[in-house]
């Protein structure tokens, strides 16, 4: 079964990271995007996501330190799992090829941006859960 965990990482304003998909990313090119990616085989969902945030931000995030919020099997292939953590600094952000830009939305931000036509499953399922997060 495919995983693919991501991490809301939050700023000292409560202010949620959002990356931006470059136009050299293979899916959903120029959508928006949390940190994370698929689990390796042999890797927990929360190691991945430090992985993933450290290859895709430059950030170094404590695997420890990750608060699950969701665990969602898709499907019989597909499970998608999301994690939070609290950052006490706002961070310099390096970004990797797989994205071009970056910003810190509040989360009524992200509840009223439109959804892109074709919008990436797991994206749409995390704005779906802020929805019904306090």
């Amino acid at each position: 079964m495919k995983i693919v965990a991501k991490a809301l990482i939050t700023g000292k304003q409560g202010d949620i990271l959002v990356l931006r998909r470059s136009a050299t990313h293979p899916r959903f090119a120029h959508h928006f995007d949390f940190p994370g990616g698929e689990v390796e085989a042999n890797e927990s969902p929360a190691l991945a996501v430090a992985r993933e945030v450290k290859e895709e931000t430059g950030l170094t995030i404590d695997p420890s330190e990750l608060s699950l919020l969701f665990d969602k099997k898709v499907d019989d292939g597909l499970r998608h799992v999301l994690f939070i953590v609290e950052l006490t600094v706002t961070p310099d952000i390096s970004l990797s090829w797989e994205h071009d830009d970056y910003a810190w939305f509040t989360k009524s931000k992200l509840l009223t941006e439109p959804l892109p036509s074709g919008v990436d499953s797991y994206y749409a399922d995390v704005i779906e859960w802020l929805g019904t997060y306090e």
